[in-house]
């Protein structure tokens, strides 16, 4: 009876819901960029008036593959930014488009309660070559060895009978094995390991994974990968503050060197040391990285 009812509640609750405005973004084929945003605010409702929007003037393009981060501290709005790009936020004014087909990576895994396998190719057909590809890019080998059935398992409801960090990567692999042409990842590492993380990064999202031929924008609030993007934009308070190269936003020395002066005062340094065993030949970085740390604890 409990489970009944909650089950009803469930379906009111999405039956109420607001239906996503179809007008948000557009999907025309005549715009050069895969992704262009143009003087927008964004609000997550419509119906409240005299409230500011809680994205204001966002100008954003991306170029087709291009590897692009959004950064900035909880709250800045990255996540907002994603949704925006989604048709999630109602669109106030400006231009918002997108081409191609999009795969979405939240932070919060949703899974069906069916096979792990089925859970990956979702409806589409089995291709093994590709399938065998993005389970290992995935990280999903020694899980399927070690799973009870392999990637036969039945997942229950919501996945309950796996990891945070198995949800996460088998959500990851669903999107890389849907070939899709443009890739929303909303912290998708936030949940594994740094050595699985690595891994993904490696061999899916980053310069020579999977996906390198693909447009993809990661919110990240690691600063582990930075120096491998084409862009980057900083989110502060509803706004994109900057963007520009990993290089050309760290001599600027403006919010995302701050950004990255705050992460590592909290983080104690650890990715750095972490970063530069990933990446031995960006050594420089890290050190560029200390000493505009120690510059602005003695400039202020």
């Amino acid at each position: 009876m409990v489970q009944c009812q909650v089950s009803v509640e469930r379906i009111n609750k999405f039956m109420n819901a607001d239906e996503l405005d179809a007008n948000s973004v557009t999907h025309k084929d005549n715009f050069e960029d895969p992704i262009v945003v143009e003087n927008a605010d964004f609000t997550w409702n419509a119906a409240q008036k005299n409230v500011p929007p809680h994205l204001r003037s966002i100008n954003m393009r991306v170029k087709e593959g291009q590897l692009v981060a959004v950064v900035g501290t909880v709250g800045s709005g990255k996540s907002s930014l994603i949704s925006s790009l989604l048709g999630e936020m109602k669109t106030l004014n400006g231009v918002v488009n997108t081409k191609g087909k999009v795969a979405y990576v939240p932070q919060q895994a949703w899974l069906q309660n069916a096979t792990l396998e089925y859970n990956i190719t979702f409806g589409k057909r089995y291709n093994k070559v590709l399938y065998d590809r993005v389970v290992d890019g995935c990280a999903l080998v020694p899980d399927l060895q070690m799973l009870p059935g392999g990637d036969q398992i039945e997942i229950g409801e919501k996945g309950i009978n796996l990891s945070g960090g198995q949800k996460q990567r088998i959500s990851m692999a669903r999107a890389v094995y849907s070939n899709s042409n443009l890739y929303l990842l909303d912290d998708p590492l936030s949940a594994v390991d740094s050595h699985v993380g690595k891994h993904i990064f490696e061999k899916v999202i980053g310069p020579e994974g999977l996906l390198k031929r693909k447009t993809r924008i990661l919110c990240t609030n690691s600063v582990a990968y930075l120096s491998e993007m084409d862009q980057i934009f900083v989110m502060k308070d509803g706004r994109i503050s900057e963007q520009g190269t990993y290089h050309d936003l760290l001599a600027e020395q403006g919010e995302f060197a701050d950004f990255l002066v705050q992460y590592l005062t909290e983080e104690g340094e650890k990715d750095l040391v972490k970063y530069t065993k990933i990446s031995s030949n960006r050594k420089i970085d890290y050190f560029s990285f200390r000493s505009y740390r120690i510059l602005k604890l003695k400039t202020n």
